[in-house]
């Protein structure tokens, strides 16, 4: 797939506007299979590689640019946690916390084939979101998957092993996490709110997953790997209840 994934992007890219039809017919790839031209560029666009034009069928895709003007970057306060609890407020803050490898599909893979990303995961993170961020307490929440990137909560995944510690498993590119921040909206509470629109990301998770946000949010956003210590002073300072 990961052949064809390649000829769908170049396409794209020197072709823009055209419909998944007219990519289907060009490049010969059949629409709706497996690894059908469909899957494919909703992969792309998860990504950040590619967009979809806004309007009804035929859905029309144009290239996403990897490159953000110098004009456009956000200038934002030094990196430390006193800045960070003077002038955070829900509102410019992002929580960030890591997928899994332990999923509630289990060894099994019994299940429905696809289930909400909060309730998918079963690993620490996850777990900690569901225990002290409940629902409509008005934080602005992420997961990053290895596989799709940054997901809403309520985004349905199936199971996957996808890893970003073995690259062999495919895991999403640096870059497109990058192109999700700098070109892509997400979904709080039933407003779309632009990924480049945040001051402060909270990372709950490994190492890992804290460089990897903090790459894709270069010149954006401040990163911070998010503590049980910082969470409870963040709560405090915003005056907040939280937790079930």
């Amino acid at each position: 797939m990961a052949n064809k994934k390649d000829r769908v992007l170049s396409f794209v890219q020197s072709n823009p506007g055209r419909t998944q039809q007219e990519i289907s017919r060009a490049l010969n790839i059949p629409p709706y299979t497996g690894q059908g031209v469909n899957p494919i560029l909703r992969k792309l666009t998860t990504e950040g590689l590619i967009k979809r034009e806004r309007q009804k069928r035929s859905y029309k895709y144009y290239p996403v640019s990897t490159s953000v003007q110098a004009s456009a970057q956000l200038q934002h306060p030094e990196d430390n946690e006193e800045d960070m609890l003077k002038n955070c407020t829900k509102e410019n803050l992002l929580i960030v916390v890591s997928c899994s490898k332990q999923k509630v599909w289990g060894e099994e893979n019994w299940g429905p084939a696809y289930v909400p990303a909060i309730h998918a995961y079963t690993g620490d993170d996850v777990t900690w979101l569901r225990n002290n961020v409940p629902k409509g307490r008005g934080f602005h929440c992420l997961i990053l998957s290895a596989k799709y990137g940054f997901i809403e909560p309520e985004h349905p995944i199936h199971n996957y092993n996808v890893t970003f510690n073995e690259p062999e498993t495919g895991p999403i590119s640096a870059d497109s996490l990058k192109n999700q921040v700098c070109c892509q909206c997400r979904l709080f509470s039933g407003k779309e709110k632009k990924l480049s629109e945040f001051r402060y990301v909270l990372v709950k998770g490994s190492d890992t997953y804290v460089k990897k946000t903090q790459a894709a949010f270069d010149s954006i956003a401040v990163v911070q790997k998010l503590t049980d210590e910082l969470w409870n002073k963040i709560v405090a300072n915003l005056g907040t209840k939280v937790g079930s």
